[in-house]
């Protein structure tokens, strides 16, 4: 599914008329099921954890963190709670294709003696991961081959698996699951997934990486909770065509420096994450020192090319303003690539700290998605590393209880390899609403914000090269607030603007509102502006592109059962 819309009148430039992305898909891996189709979740929803910034616990002790589980309170939608699930599957079943071979594992029931079939599955990992270091593998270790299928049964998969170094077997690190150089092929990928109807966790007990797949392509994760985890839940290295679907990854611990992530999407090609749900991952040792900062991140991208990220829910649980939480979506370094895109749509975010969606890479496409709580929702800067500001697009989205849009412009990357890339140029704010909450504004806070401390240069580079247009902005506390280079410490030009004066000195958001949108009730997840309103076109509910809004869909086919 790819994002096409008549955007003629909306569009500040020619270039808008369409996302920079030509397709969400690649040649072979045309094996996206919605999660429709699986029965489980969709854009009719109906929220079951207490709404927007809601006051009802997530977590079985009412806790933000600690050994206890999101409540299951089975799928409430529409539908009714079995009309949307999938049939019970036969025992048994394969779903491999192209002459390929199904394998299980199964803690509870298996023995990893066994040949790895249904009737006779393994107990652990041992047999199936893939190391470079073929000495240490066991006897009965098989090779994963194009169309094979790995299911995982119910339960919880904690066995720790070490791939080896020089040193010996017990080094390498520690995972669950660990795969090197798996070559699925086109219309056959190799795929690690929970059986029909399961629910199997991937719990490495805060010791290691919950699920690791590198120097590897054409492969499909499916229907896994990963939980527990450090430093990774889940780690995707210089793959190519990858999707993960219906993933459930939470509780990630580890060092802050070191880039903690729900997943991390590392110098991969042609990803896609969909129909998942990742929250609380972030650095929990912060909690004692009082501190946090923002590399702590649900999910982080670095040079990664041709990633879309679609219908998933990113949270976290705690505060945004305290150590108990961290950021949402990050690309941290840009692809190198002159032509990769990276898509998000039809996303829903909740309460990060720092940001929800950060973005430092070059054709970016940002829309349809909802955004609740936190500073702010979506920035665009250096967070780091190689950065690329061209062509980056945040439209039709629905932002509540957060500022909307922070940019620092950097011209540091232009002879970047590939280059010399056209930095600063083509961004792009429209159809947007947004719906502040803040009680006041001040250098570091507005409902737009363009970096207070940029020098002339930076202004000068970036003045014509922005766009904002056909965006309904409120807050109901006081006025909205633009900024634009206003602290005046790097150069004399800039500074803080009403609306109208935004419109009168720049000639941005000509055709944009400063009216209440009518949100009809967002504290319990209904954020349609209204029908007869001056916003009704803008936001994320336009086009048909609905976020999933329940924070348990991933499982809750699996779990009413």
């Amino acid at each position: 599914m790819f994002y096409q819309r008549n955007l003629a009148s909306l569009a500040p430039s020619s270039k808008l008329a369409a996302p920079h992305r030509q397709s969400v898909f690649w040649p072979g891996l045309i094996f996206l099921v919605l999660l429709d189709s699986f029965g489980c979740g969709a854009g009719d929803q109906k929220p079951v954890d207490g709404g927007a910034l809601g006051d009802v616990p997530l977590y079985r002790d009412g806790s933000v963190g600690g050994d206890g589980r999101m409540d299951v309170v089975g799928l409430q939608d529409s539908r009714g709670a079995d009309a949307s699930c999938p049939p019970v599957v036969a025992p048994g079943t394969c779903e491999a294709v192209a002459g390929g071979t199904c394998y299980y594992v199964d803690p509870v029931a298996g023995d990893d003696s066994f040949p790895g079939t249904y009737g006779e599955p393994w107990r652990t990992f041992v047999n199936i991961n893939k190391s470079i270091y073929a000495q240490y593998r066991p006897a009965g270790w098989v090779e994963l081959q194009p169309g094979d299928v790995l299911y995982l049964m119910g339960g919880v998969h904690d066995a720790i698996y070490h791939p080896g170094d020089d040193s010996g077997p017990q080094g390498g690190g520690n995972y669950v699951v660990y795969m090197r150089q798996l070559h699925g092929e086109q219309g056959a990928p190799i795929t690690i997934k929970g059986y029909p109807g399961m629910h199997p966790v991937l719990d490495p007990g805060g010791q290691g990486i919950g699920v690791f797949v590198s120097q590897s392509e054409n492969v499909l994760l499916e229907g896994l909770e990963i939980r527990n985890a450090y430093s990774r839940g889940v780690r995707l290295s210089e793959t190519a065509g990858i999707v993960a679907r219906r993933l459930l990854v939470w509780g990630t611990d580890g060092p802050h420096d070191d880039n903690v992530s729900g997943l991390e999407v590392l110098g991969c090609q042609q990803v896609e994450i969909e129909h998942s749900v990742f929250h609380d991952n972030f650095d929990r040792s912060p909690d004692l020192e009082g501190t946090q900062v923002e590399n702590g991140c649900n999910i982080h991208l670095f040079s990664a090319s041709d990633v879309v990220i679609h219908h998933s829910i990113f949270y976290q649980s705690g505060d945004p303003s305290s150590p108990y939480s961290g950021c949402g979506v990050k690309f941290k370094h840009a692809s190198r690539d002159l032509d990769a895109s990276f898509e998000v749509y039809a996303c829903y975010f909740e309460n990060h700290r720092g940001y929800a969606l950060g973005t430092g890479t070059a054709h970016s496409s940002i829309h349809h998605n909802i955004f609740v709580g936190g500073p702010v929702a979506l920035r665009s800067r250096d967070f780091g590393g190689r950065t690329h500001q061209w062509d980056q697009q945040f439209f039709f989205n629905t932002i509540y209880g957060a500022g909307g849009f922070y940019m620092t412009p950097t011209l540091n990357w232009v002879d970047d390899e590939g280059g010399a890339w056209p930095d600063v140029t083509d961004i792009a704010f429209y159809g947007n609403i947004v719906v502040d909450n803040a009680e006041s504004y001040d250098g570091e806070r507005r409902t737009v914000l363009l970096d207070a401390y940029m020098s002339d240069e930076l202004y000068l580079q970036l003045r014509p090269n922005i766009s904002f247009a056909s965006n309904c902005y409120y807050n109901p506390n006081l006025a909205v607030s633009f900024g634009f280079a206003e602290a005046g410490n790097y150069g004399e030009l800039g500074g803080v603007y009403s609306l109208q004066e935004w419109q009168a000195e720049y000639g941005y958001d000509m055709d944009s509102v400063e009216e209440d949108p009518g949100l009809e009730d967002p504290q319990h997840m209904n954020f349609h502006p209204a029908a007869d309103g001056p916003c009704s076109d803008m936001g994320a509910l336009t086009d048909g592109l609905e976020p999933p809004l329940d924070k348990n869909f991933v499982f809750a086919c699996e779990d009413a059962s």
